[in-house]
């Protein structure tokens, strides 16, 4: 499949999905009431940090998979790494849903500040969470193998059709027939047994016939030799997920439970700008794995370069319009004043910090593709040290707003200082065009055309025109950012013969 297929297909998907999961919040906020949405955003936290047990053996089979395709793994090794990985994957399920249904009634009443709902409700709604969190943290198992083969379209039909069951489905059911919490919780957990068993089968069909003379047998020998890069990722992992949900754990403790649930609501928000690396990622990283596989330097940093500059002339229109119109952004998206009032200062600052948290991304990815994460694991361990005290430290002192504060700067450090670092090993003299042309340029094109509509234009008050004046804004400056070459030099890549990859290059 053309990588424009891919490109096309893989973001239609994961934007729908991404759509869809946002723009259900502000619904299901009203029709489950404050205090009981406050546990969807509970378990969306517990679904993050579920990945910590992951120990990198996920990503180490998508890789796999994807050399497999290209090549360099035989169909007998692939067999025996997914069996192996299934045996782990599950015995780790079982240990980590049993613990938080273990710890359900303490959570319920020593950490949550909960108000109005009783506490033995809370606690049965941890016990659902934990087994739809165990659900669908064992679907990226399979979910890892499918992007490894690149089967693009099936994934995006079958996540959009888990997206319409997961988050639009369930109103109609919360509005007509119960609005118990626990009923909510209790068709999370069915979508997400649904889910598993799809991937699965998928899984099984893709996956190549094995030797009948090397019959796949559980066994721990396949993960031999792959220490050095389970260990980098899931160091990476268990970095991020507690970078990035330390502000959450905190301010679950120190808000009651509504106003978590409306600080979370807002942090979604400024997500969809992350969420726009992941389409991207899954069609470009399988190919970087190929190229430089194949020693192809040149293809690697066209591929590379070209890639960037599209993602950044994608993300960099949410991010200015969010920065610069975050409370209008806000009040359209939630229906609520004073959410917006209160929020919007932390939706720019996430926003801003998405914003080159996306872009930093990009480096991991040149990392991974060659199998060395050493300065990725060290470069994690510095962001960690120094985001998780003055996350601690900003969201004590000064609420969403210091941990918003905290997350914006510690993530321009890294587009600013650390990035350098990780090209000047993996891509010696790809920097400075890479900053200036492939960031630079269409972050500042796409800040420029939002701040002269901001102050051209004022925004409208009723909420229908509110919305509708916003999406022209966000068109407006995507118009504007596109025409910068962002997204022509993607697609020029996208149509060009697999060898005139280097004559591309920017």
């Amino acid at each position: 499949m053309s990588l424009r297929l891919d490109l096309v297909v893989s973001y239609g998907s994961q934007l729908f999905v991404a759509a869809v999961g946002v723009a259900m919040l502000p619904p299901c906020r009203d029709l489950l009431g404050s205090e009981a949405y406050g546990l969807v955003a509970v378990m969306a936290v517990m679904q993050v940090c579920f990945q910590l047990l992951e120990f990198g053996l996920g990503p180490l089979l998508s890789r796999e998979a994807a050399r497999f395709r290209g090549g360099a793994v035989d169909a007998a090794t692939l067999h025996a790494m997914l069996r192996t990985l299934e045996g782990v994957f599950l015995a780790i399920a079982l240990v980590g849903a049993g613990a938080i249904i273990a710890a359900a009634p303490a959570i319920a009443g020593g950490w949550l500040r909960v108000e109005t709902l009783s506490l033995d409700t809370v606690a049965d709604a941890i016990v659902l969470i934990a087994l739809a969190t165990a659900l669908r943290w064992g679907s990226t198992l399979y979910r890892g193998v499918v992007v490894g083969f690149e089967s693009l379209v099936w994934l995006g039909g079958w996540e959009s059709l888990i997206a319409v069951l997961r988050f639009v489905a369930v109103l109609p059911f919360l509005a007509f027939v119960s609005r118990d919490p626990l009923h909510f919780f209790a068709w999370q957990l069915a979508v997400s047994a649904l889910e598993f068993a799809g991937f699965a089968l998928r899984v099984r069909g893709l996956m190549p016939t094995p030797s009948a003379t090397r019959p796949s047998r559980w066994s721990l020998a396949p993960l031999r030799g792959h220490q050095a890069f389970v260990f980098g990722v899931a160091f990476a992992g268990i970095v991020w997920i507690g970078v990035t949900q330390v502000d959450k754990v905190l301010l679950m403790r120190l808000l009651p439970l509504d106003e978590f649930g409306q600080y979370s609501m807002t942090v979604m928000l400024a997500s969809v700008i992350t969420m726009l690396v992941a389409p991207l990622s899954e069609v470009i990283v399988p190919r970087l794995v190929r190229l430089a596989a194949a020693g192809d330097r040149a293809g690697f940093h066209a591929l590379y370069r070209h890639g960037t500059r599209g993602l950044c002339a994608l993300v960099a229109p949410p991010v200015a319009v969010m920065t610069l119109f975050a409370e209008p952004v806000l009040a359209a998206y939630s229906g609520d004043a004073g959410l917006a009032a209160a929020g919007a200062p932390v939706l720019a600052l996430y926003a801003l910090g998405n914003g080159c948290l996306a872009v930093a991304s990009f480096q991991y990815f040149l990392q991974y593709a060659h199998g060395d994460l050493r300065l990725h694991v060290r470069g994690n361990l510095l962001f960690s040290v120094t985001l998780v005290p003055a996350m601690v430290v900003g969201a004590q002192a000064f609420g969403m707003v210091g941990a918003g504060w905290a997350w914006f700067a510690t993530n321009l450090a890294v587009l600013l200082a650390w990035v350098p670092v990780v090209h000047r090993r993996h891509a010696p003299g790809l920097h400075r065009g890479w900053l200036l042309e492939d960031v630079a340029r269409p972050m500042a094109v796409a800040f420029a055309a939002a701040a002269a509509i901001h102050a051209l234009l004022p925004m409208p008050h009723a909420r229908p025109v509110l919305a509708a004046a916003l999406l022209a804004t966000l068109l407006a400056v995507a118009a504007a950012t596109a025409a910068g070459g962002g997204v022509r030099g993607l697609l020029r890549l996208a149509l060009a013969r697999p060898g005139a990859a280097a004559a591309e290059q920017a």
